[in-house]
């Protein structure tokens, strides 16, 4: 059996030739096999995460299985037009770290989020964390750098390019989310605090949830 061949036998409940070798490595190890800093493959993807972690699965020879690629669906898309488009920033650097925030032009005014992400030079990064805690300012920043991912990929060339590189080494899934609370503290105190505003804003969100897997069932992935 082919990797991919082994993977999916085993993931329907079949019997495969031998057991799948397919250690959870989705982080660490292929970041460090790009000999890359890290924030280059999460703030910059160069190279995506899921390239990284595809070439590891062919460096060392196991049967792979990728959980996912960034796939943004044509009504996800359209939705997100709709939005506010908040623009992620560089506004501090140090020799082993990037801090980064988001803004955005609301009602003509520069509007700037209050928690920052930390993107380190030899670890995955830390998302929302309070400005006082990392010794930013509050406020505006006086200085700051847009960001501009280097690998850009729209609609499904993600995926397809995922499924050209990966070959017969191992299965591509597709992810989906669920409806639920925030990683922030505040997530929680709103639910006490506005209850059927969270309940109703998970109902819509349950609704695209569906949605984006009766979609996503369409472009066929491995265990579809």
């Amino acid at each position: 059996m082919t990797s991919k061949e082994r993977m999916l036998t085993a993931m329907t409940g079949g019997q495969p030739d031998c057991v799948p070798v397919a250690p959870d490595v989705s982080n660490m190890i292929p970041c460090r096999l790009t000999g890359k800093p890290f924030w280059d493959i999460y703030l910059y993807g160069d190279p995506p995460r899921w390239q990284a972690y595809i070439q590891a699965v062919k460096h060392f020879g196991f049967d792979g299985w990728l959980d996912g690629v960034p796939l943004q669906l044509d009504c996800e898309r359209e939705a997100a037009e709709e939005q506010r488009r908040w623009q992620e920033a560089i506004v501090r650097r140090t020799d082993d770290r990037i801090y980064t925030r988001r803004h955005a032009v609301i009602d003509g005014k520069q509007v700037w989020t209050g928690r920052a992400t930390v993107y380190y030079i030899a670890d995955p990064p830390t998302v929302g964390l309070p400005l006082d805690k990392i010794g930013l300012p509050p406020g505006p920043p006086a200085e700051w750098e847009d960001v501009e991912r280097r690998t850009r990929h729209g609609g499904t060339e993600a995926l397809e390019a995922a499924r050209a590189m990966m070959g017969d080494d191992g299965v591509i899934g597709l992810a989906v989310g669920l409806p639920g609370l925030g990683k922030e503290p505040e997530s929680t105190y709103e639910y006490y605090d506005s209850r059927d505003t969270v309940v109703e804003r998970c109902r819509r969100q349950h609704e695209a949830t569906v949605r984006r897997a009766r979609e996503l069932l369409t472009l066929r992935p491995d265990l579809s």
